[in-house]
């Protein structure tokens, strides 16, 4: 998840992810985008606060902490995706 821009608001660094979907991002998603950031680029930038940025509904949700359900949620997630894309590299 590559974050678009890199803003200093309030004196605090942000990462941002722009969501440029027509619909109203979700609360859970927002997490989930935000736990990803941080876990994929919290080590080179340990500072930074990770945020996701919905354009359409002007709402910033910047991620504070993973809950054990968040965390749980994500693994679950990528063993979802990573059997989905193995299924497609047999059927080739």
């Amino acid at each position: 998840m590559n974050p678009e821009l890199g803003l200093e608001l309030g004196g605090e660094k942000h990462a941002i992810k722009l969501f440029l979907n027509k619909n109203k991002l979700s609360k859970l998603k927002a997490q989930m985008a935000g736990l990803i950031m941080n876990q994929t680029l919290a080590g080179l930038s340990p500072e930074t606060k990770f945020t996701i940025f919905d354009v359409k509904a002007g709402n910033f949700h910047t991620f504070s902490g993973a809950s054990e359900k968040l965390s749980y949620l994500l693994i679950g997630e990528t063993a979802h995706l990573s059997a989905m894309l193995n299924a497609i590299r047999d059927h080739d």
